[in-house]
């Protein structure tokens, strides 16, 4: 299939710590070129670091848009050190995270491209705001084909900036 006539999809990835309920979330967003909303998932976890939970916010979103079809994704983090080690091939033999390193560099594999590229936190507050209701919730697995009614303003931010 021609890559041209494939559709991008951009996948926005979060993550949050609730420190009230001592719970990390995750959130995925994945929107067209045109900036429409094609779908997100959430979850949260009671367990783990800052880096696991942006390795696994990437994990699931790109599961997640695997599992829709998708072929060209381009995922954006506002982690600059995820970023800078997905896209630089370094050694993950030294990393404490490493089989959640490498189930995303292999997941990475899957699609016809896959790029990793930095967001600024002020244009991923949809996102965001879906990791620190999943933290706040401690909700399981959860995928909206539509917006849910809560991330209405964090959208208009990130559409606005």
């Amino acid at each position: 299939m021609d890559f041209m006539a494939t559709p991008v999809i951009r996948l926005y990835v979060d993550d949050s710590w609730n420190p009230h309920v001592r719970r990390m979330g995750c959130g995925a967003v994945l929107r067209d070129d045109s900036n429409n909303w094609k779908s997100a998932t959430s979850v949260s976890f009671d367990h783990g670091t800052a880096f696991l939970a942006e390795i696994t916010d990437v994990e699931l979103g790109m599961q997640h848009s695997h599992d829709l079809g998708y072929k060209n994704i381009v995922c954006a983090s506002d982690c600059n050190r995820l970023v800078t080690f997905l896209s630089s091939g370094s050694d993950t033999n030294t990393f404490w995270d490493r089989e959640s390193i490498r189930r995303v560099l292999a997941l990475m594999t899957t699609f016809q491209s896959c790029y990793v590229v930095h967001i600024a936190r002020e244009r991923n507050n949809t996102a965001d705001t879906l990791a620190r209701e999943a933290a706040r919730l401690g909700s399981p697995v959860q995928t909206w084909s539509t917006p849910p009614s809560f991330v209405a303003a964090a959208m208009f931010l990130d559409d606005s900036t």
